[in-house]
């Protein structure tokens, strides 16, 4: 028997999903995303439950809506809102027809099955009709919405073709529509849930400019009486009056929840839709959408890490959105290279998140404070500062601090990918008001091992070497190594400079390489601490065996004077002044080692009375 939900998302969620679920009476089953078609093909289910926590939403449901069977399947989208979903407009985009504000209680998620599946014992499919669209649960309403998803898909193919050149005539009856009344959007009382806002968009969707397209001349006729219609998609839309903005509401009302009394009389009225200004050869429509538009290149974190990516856009001067996908969504916007906002799909990745953690924002309101900011991150300090809850002196760092957190989140992500969506540089909003040469230098320290920093400066024997003095200005060296820039000369190698400044010296370095400021060559041939290594490994070994002759490089049978002279030339050549510094930091320990070994030496040759017990222990060991 066919299920009433089939649950998507990661095991931990849809396991408590369907939980939930059962107790409700309905009939469900959880499942990964990667097994999606083998469900549908199985037994197709009533509606699915999505939950975007670990699931690339975009591309699945893409994928839905692309198989026969998937397209008239009613899909609920349970997510926190951030990254790619952030409105009603955004959901649509992707396809889903419900959307769920994680967390959800009980009782909300019993009232959407309800709307979607109807009650536990709902009406059967053969039944007849309650009066009234709005009574039917949505998956009785299905056929409409597979057509009109057909129809829209049909439409979205021939305008991308068209886009590239002459557009392809567009025949009505390849997409079910041939012979039908002409659809009157004026009239949605057969809709059902089906809403005037969700017509404005799937209309705007067809009537896009991307595009002129062109009806069969077998399909044309008078003009309809009925605006628009989808004849209206024969004039280019630079000829329509523009359309006014859309305004999205909730899809559905929380039930409040009681919070703490806070002084948020400042923040009152402040959330709704973030606007912004049409960009050239935008719609009004278009300036509405918060997601990023198509993707202009992609590529994967394993080959350029977000650290080396975020500085190659700010050397690009970069206009745009820049998605990062890995261990969570992180969307950061920029113009002419600089960060101006950036959003993560966690809870944690939220502003009020951040000050608490920073100790600016209490714990008893910062709920409170997290329903009520603005989203434009501006609006919600400045709605901070206004409420009493930050100093004024404060604003900057705090909003530093949040667009920096967030551009470095992703840098230790090995697994991930990304991606860059171009638009032309947007007004307003302030920025990051630090360097991001310094930002980048920040999160290298904070967010990167030792043992990762050096597999992405590549192997131990690489040298770095600064471009010029001037290229590493910019960047302090790491506290209590003020000498770290004689250290970039193209002679110290990787390994040795990690002995001797460990991870925040080589913090220092991988950030001075993604910013193109020092360059990894080949070791030098004439390696002056290849040279010392060799040397002190040589004469530690000696040492560590007992054999003073040895070690200093005599017979048995030296006199005194011979003895005397060896303690002070072999102190010479391992005074510190004649070894390499990264030599001294790289073998301290066997240098320490040899020196008590010269030192014994001196004490036991230079005694008569020890010397001859010495050479008598050797004769009795052989």
């Amino acid at each position: 028997m066919a299920p009433d939900l089939l649950i998507i998302g990661e095991p931990g969620e849809r396991q408590d999903l369907l939980g939930r679920v059962e107790r409700f009476g309905y009939r469900a089953v959880a499942a990964a995303a990667s097994t999606l078609a083998r469900h549908l093909d199985a037994a197709t289910p009533a509606a699915i439950l999505l939950s975007a926590r670990g699931v690339e939403v975009g591309p699945l449901l893409a994928e839905l809506r692309r198989d026969p069977q998937g397209l008239g399947i009613p899909v609920i989208l349970y997510s926190e809102l951030g990254g790619a979903i952030r409105d009603l407009a955004d959901v649509l985009e992707l396809g889903a027809d419900r959307f769920l504000v994680a967390p959800v209680d009980d009782d909300e998620l019993r009232a959407a099955l309800v709307e979607v599946l109807g009650p536990c014992d709902p009406t059967p499919l053969g039944a007849p009709r309650p009066a009234g669209g709005d009574a039917l649960p949505l998956r009785q309403r299905d056929p409409l919405l597979a057509q009109l998803r057909r129809t829209l898909a049909a439409l979205d193919e021939r305008a991308e073709a068209a886009a590239g050149g002459e557009a392809e005539v567009l025949d009505l009856d390849a997409i079910g529509l041939g012979g039908a009344d002409e659809l009157d959007l004026d009239d949605t009382s057969g809709f059902g849930e089906l809403t005037d806002l969700e017509v404005e968009l799937a209309t705007r969707r067809v009537l896009r400019p991307a595009a002129t397209l062109r009806l069969d001349e077998g399909e044309r006729g008078a003009p309809s009486r009925r605006e628009p219609t989808l004849a209206d998609a024969t004039r280019p839309v630079a000829a329509r009056a523009p359309s006014p903005p859309i305004v999205t509401e909730p899809l559905a009302a929380r039930a409040p929840t009681p919070t703490p009394t806070v002084a948020t009389d400042a923040l009152a009225g402040e959330r709704g839709p973030a606007t912004r200004r049409p960009l050239p050869g935008q719609t009004a429509t278009d300036a509405t959408r918060r997601h990023p538009g198509p993707a202009s290149a992609r590529g994967r974190l394993a080959d350029e890490p977000a650290p080396a990516l975020l500085a190659r856009l700010g050397r690009e001067r970069f206009s745009g959105r820049l998605v990062l996908r890995g261990d969570a969504v992180i969307e950061i916007t920029w113009r002419e290279g600089q960060i101006i906002d950036a959003r993560g799909d966690r809870p944690r990745d939220r502003l009020v998140a951040g000050l608490r953690r920073r100790g600016l924002v209490d714990d008893d309101v910062a709920d409170a404070l997290d329903r009520r900011l603005p989203e434009a991150l501006d609006r919600a300090i400045d709605a901070l500062v206004e409420a009493g809850h930050l100093k004024p002196e404060e604003a900057a760092r705090a909003r530093d601090e949040h667009l920096s957190e967030l551009a470095c989140a992703a840098f230790a992500w090995e697994d991930g990918s990304w991606s860059l969506h171009p638009e032309a540089p947007s007004e307003g909003g302030i920025g990051l008001g630090r360097p991001l040469a310094e930002v980048i230098l920040e999160g290298a320290r904070l967010e990167l091992e030792e043992a990762l920093l050096r597999r992405r400066l590549g192997a131990d024997d690489r040298c770095p070497r600064a471009r010029s003095d001037a290229a590493l200005a910019e960047l302090p060296p790491p506290p209590g190594l003020a000498d770290a820039r004689a250290l970039v000369d193209g002679r110290q190698r990787i390994a040795d400079l990690a002995a001797i400044g460990g991870q925040p010296l080589l913090a220092w370095i991988y950030a001075l390489v993604v910013l193109d400021r020092v360059d990894l060559v080949e070791a030098p041939v004439d390696d002056r601490s290849a040279i010392d290594r060799r040397r002190i490994r040589a004469r530690s070994a000696a040492a560590r065996a007992g054999d003073y002759f040895a070690l200093l490089g005599l017979p048995i049978t030296a006199s005194r004077a011979e003895i005397r002279r060896a303690l002070t030339e072999l102190g010479r050549t391992f005074a510190d002044e004649r070894l390499e510094a990264a030599t001294r930091s790289a073998l301290a320990g066997e240098l320490a080692e040899l020196r008590a070994g010269l030192a014994e030496a001196r004490d036991v040759l230079l005694d008569d009375g020890l010397r001859a017990a010495y050479l008598a222990h050797r004769e009795g060991e052989q």
